[in-house]
Formats: structure tokens, sequence, C-alpha cells
């Protein structure tokens, strides 16, 4: 049989989530919860940055990343974040009409070529669109 990728890490994390709250006299899932997620990729990204100021030979870089929200990661650059006190994050948008990233967009071309970025971050949300 073959598991779908992520289930046996699913099944750690809420044995790890239940354990933890049966360490806090049995409490129930539904009433606390337990984020045993939460840097999941953030050093993975830091790792990234580090990697290309070195290369660069940059103590800044200016990060091009989908606005927050737009449906952009905290990780990429909002502005309370490690990473935005960092870097200089330039925010860019998805299509106004399709309401996708369209990474042809004028708009992002455009802005693209004015802010001359060191670094592009694009891809899928974790957060489905239906």
């Amino acid at each position: 049989m073959v598991l779908p990728r992520c289930s046996l890490y699913d099944d750690l994390s809420w044995l790890c989530q239940s354990t933890v709250l049966d360490l806090f006299g049995g409490c129930q899932i539904p009433q606390y919860y337990v984020d045993n997620r939460v840097l999941s990729g953030s050093q993975v990204n830091q790792a990234v940055f580090l990697t290309l100021m070195k290369r660069k030979k940059k103590q800044r870089l200016k990060i091009m990343s989908l606005d927050l929200v737009h449906d952009g990661h905290l990780s990429h650059g909002i502005n309370s974040s490690l990473i935005a006190m960092l870097h200089e994050i330039i925010p860019y948008r998805v299509n106004p009409q399709t309401e996708l990233v369209d990474y042809e967009y004028e708009a992002l071309e455009a802005s693209l070529e004015r802010e001359q970025p060191d670094l592009l971050i694009y891809g899928g949300s974790a957060c489905p669109r239906d």
C-alpha cells in the first residue's frame, strides 16, 4: 500500500499534538490547539537568503514576493517579520481580472524591470483556491 506523501508526517503531527494536550490534563483538541509546524519553511527561506547574500556579496537583498493580502506567505517578508527587517521587500499582487498569479502580467513585468530585485519568490499558495 502506498501512502500519500504527507500522511506519515500528519500522523506524527497529530500524535505530537494529542501528547502535549494530554500533558496538560487531557485537554480536548476542539477547545485547544497545539501548533508543532510553526517554523516549517522559515529556516529554509533564511538559508536561501543568506546563501544569495554571500554570493552577491551584499548585506541586504531586494526581494520581490507575493503580497500577504494576495495570499503571500508570512516568511516571505511581511513588514513586521525578521526577513523584512533584514531585507528590502517589494510586494507583487495577483492579476485583478483573473485573481491568479500571472507571471506574464504587465504590471509584474514592469515592476521587475523597475525594481531589479535580487530574488523573486514565486510559487503556489498553501491555501487552496476552491
